[in-house]
C-alpha cells in the first residue's frame, strides 16, 4: 500500500535546476539586452550556539551539546538583473524544520521584497548541529532562543549581501568527487531473505558530480564559490555531542582559509536522499596517533576538489537572464512491507 505524502516544504523543484543550478552550468548564460548588467553581493554570518542545544538528527541523542569543533555560518549570494533578483542562503544547519521554514521564508520575502520563488533557503544538512524547533512545550528553551536570533541574523546577513552588491562576473565549471557514497546496503538472512539497511554499498548509485559557481567582481577580484554536492553531512553519529558543519561545512571552510581575501562558500547538498558519506555516523573527532578525523579528511577532499574546479573557470559573463520558479510537490510514501521466503535455498 502507498501513502501519499503531501510535501509541504515549498520544494523548489526548478528553483534547484534553473537557479541554484543553472548558474553553475559550463553553457554560457543566455544574452539579454545590450546594457544589462548582473549585479552581485555576499556576506556571511556566525550562527554558532551560544548555549547548549539539543543536537538534531538522531532521535536517540537527547543530551545538549558538549562544545563546538568548529563554527556555523549562514552564507548568502545574492544576484539582481534587470529587476529581478535571485537570494541564495546557505546555513549550516541541518534544515528549517518545524515550521521555521514558512516564518522565516515570510519574513525575508517581506523585508527585501521578494517573489517567493526569488528565495533559495537551504541547509547543509549536518547532524552535528543544533535543532531546529519553534515548539515551547517540546522544544529546548536554549533552542527556541537560536532559532528566534537565527531569523535575526538570516535578516542581517541578507541586508549586507545586497548592500555588498556591485557589477561581477560569473562563470562555472564541474568535477568529480568520490566523498559521497551510496547508503543502501542489502544483506542476506540464511534462507535468502533480503533486507536493506544503511551502511555503505559502493556500487549503488551516487552523483558525484561537483558543481562550482565563481563571482569575480569587474576587476577580477574574487568575492564568492558557490559549490553543490549531493550527500548528507553524517559523518558523525548520534554519539557525537561537538557541534560542527560536518563534511559541508568543513569543506566551506577549508575553501574560505584556502582562497583568503575574505572570498565566501556556500556549500549546497543537492539531492542526496540515500547518499551519505564515505565514512558515516563516527562517534567522534580521533586524532590519536596523527589519525585525521574522517569529517575534515572528507571535507578537505570535496574542498579541494572545489577549489582545482575553480583554477579551471577561465570564461565568466556580466550578463544573463535570473529565472525561478517555485513549485509544491506530492511525493508517494514508501511500500509497507516486503514478500520473503522460509525455504531452504
Amino acid at each position: 500500500m502507498n501513502k501519499k505524502i503531501s510535501v509541504i516544504k515549498r520544494f523548489l523543484v526548478f528553483c534547484i535546476v534553473l537557479v541554484s543550478m543553472y548558474p553553475f552550468m559550463p553553457a554560457p548564460l543566455l544574452p539579454t539586452e545590450a546594457g544589462d548588467t548582473l549585479y552581485g553581493g555576499a556576506a556571511k554570518i556566525n550562527v554558532t550556539p551560544e548555549k547548549p542545544v539539543t543536537m538534531a538528527g538522531y532521535s536517540g541523542r537527547t543530551g545538549l551539546s558538549q562544545g563546538i569543533h568548529d563554527s556555523l555560518s549562514a552564507r548568502v549570494v545574492v544576484f539582481e538583473l534587470d529587476g529581478n533578483k535571485l537570494v541564495l542562503v546557505s546555513t549550516d544547519i541541518i534544515g528549517y524544520n518545524g515550521g521555521s521554514a514558512d516564518i522565516f521564508r515570510q519574513a525575508i520575502t517581506k523585508k527585501f521584497d521578494l517573489k517567493p520563488s526569488e528565495l533559495f533557503l537551504s541547509a547543509i544538512h549536518t547532524h552535528s548541529g543544533p535543532s531546529i524547533t519553534l515548539d515551547t512545550e517540546k522544544g529546548h528553551a536554549n533552542n527556541i532562543e537560536y532559532v528566534n536570533a537565527l531569523q535575526d541574523k538570516l535578516l542581517q546577513v541578507i541586508g549586507e549581501a545586497f548592500e555588498n552588491k556591485k557589477p561581477v562576473q560569473i562563470g562555472a565549471g564541474s568535477g568529480t568527487s568520490p566523498v559521497g557514497a551510496n547508503r543502501r546496503e542489502v544483506m542476506y538472512d540464511s534462507v535468502g531473505n533480503s533486507r536493506t539497511w544503511l551502511g555503505r554499498n559502493p556500487y549503488g548509485v551516487t552523483d558525484k558530480e561537483v558543481q562550482v559557481l565563481k563571482m569575480t567582481d569587474n576587476t577580477g577580484h574574487l568575492e564568492a564559490v558557490l559549490f553543490d554536492y549531493a550527500t548528507h553531512s553524517t559523518s558523525l553519529g548520534p554519539k557525537n555531542y561537538i557541534i560542527s558543519g560536518d563534511v559541508h561545512g568543513l569543506a566551506e571552510q577549508f575553501v574560505e582559509k584556502y582562497l583568503g581575501n575574505h572570498v565566501i562558500a556556500p556549500a549546497f547538498a543537492g539531492a542526496s536522499g540515500n547518499i551519505d558519506p564515505w565514512y558515516r555516523i563516527l562517534p567522534e573527532f580521533e586524532t590519536k596517533n596523527g589519525w585525521i578525523p574522517e569529517p575534515v579528511l572528507l571535507g578537505t577532499l570535496l574542498g579541494e576538489e572545489v577549489v582545482h574546479v575553480l583554477n579551471d573557470i577561465k570564461r565568466v559573463s556580466s550578463t544573463g537572464p535570473i529565472l525561478t520558479a517555485f513549485e509544491t510537490i506530492e511525493l508517494p510514501g514508501k511500500p509497507r512491507g516486503e514478500l520473503t521466503t522460509t525455504a531452504e535455498q
